[in-house]
């Protein structure tokens, strides 16, 4: 399973729909407990009463849980409790999005599989008839990596080892730096119009009522 996060976010929005936005995201944790898919995590950016943006971590894919639920979701206030020029309208966004996998740089031996063979070119009749050569295939993403380099098969092994970790680490540095772009503008980046969702305030239960 997947883990997947869930942003509700009020953009730039004022501080009206900053405190909305904690409201939609009871209901949709809500909604994922319905299906049993738990949330691990929740993130509260901002005033934990009128937040800017909220993030829900949950154990694997809750598409099927807010089926029709992500995209802009819309706040109409009672007109009576507004006044005629006062704005009437808040809009949050709700987005999905696959939580990335953490390569860890301690690459478990269960994750590589070790072949040896006898190394080719240059280095005399001991490197070409002994198998010092080394082949290592991570399994979880399909990199390879081959060493010949030395005489000692031990030492092609280390060598190929920190070659693969090296890989690893450096794509999961990529991977972040980008999570991390997209993740900013993940708190900023929907529309303001054309709500999957609309709702209401009930004024003596704080609670919110589906239009």
């Amino acid at each position: 399973m997947t883990p997947h996060t869930i942003v509700i976010s009020a953009g730039s929005g004022p501080i009206e729909v900053r405190q909305f936005v904690a409201l939609p995201s009871e209901h949709l944790c809500s909604l994922c407990e319905e299906l049993a898919i738990r949330v691990t995590s929740t993130s509260i950016y901002g005033d934990s009463s009128a937040p800017r943006s909220i993030e829900v971590v949950v154990t694997s894919d809750p598409s099927l849980a807010l089926d029709g639920k992500v995209g802009t979701h819309v706040l109409i206030s009672p007109s009576s409790s507004r006044s005629r020029r006062s704005r009437k309208r808040w809009f949050a966004g709700v987005s999905l999005h696959p939580t990335p996998k953490q390569v860890p740089v301690d690459i478990p031996p269960a994750d590589v599989e070790i072949r040896t063979s006898r190394s080719g070119g240059p280095g005399g009749q001991h490197v070409n008839t002994t198998d010092s050569a080394v082949r290592i295939l991570h399994r979880p993403s399909g990199i390879r990596v081959r060493v010949t380099s030395e005489r000692s098969q031990h030492q092609n092994r280390r060598l190929a080892l920190n070659r693969l970790a090296a890989i690893l680490a450096e794509r999961q540095d990529k991977l972040t730096r980008g999570h991390k772009s997209e993740h900013r503008m993940n708190h900023y980046r929907f529309e303001r119009g054309s709500a999957v969702a609309s709702w209401t305030l009930n004024s003596k239960t704080g609670k919110l009522v589906a239009l």
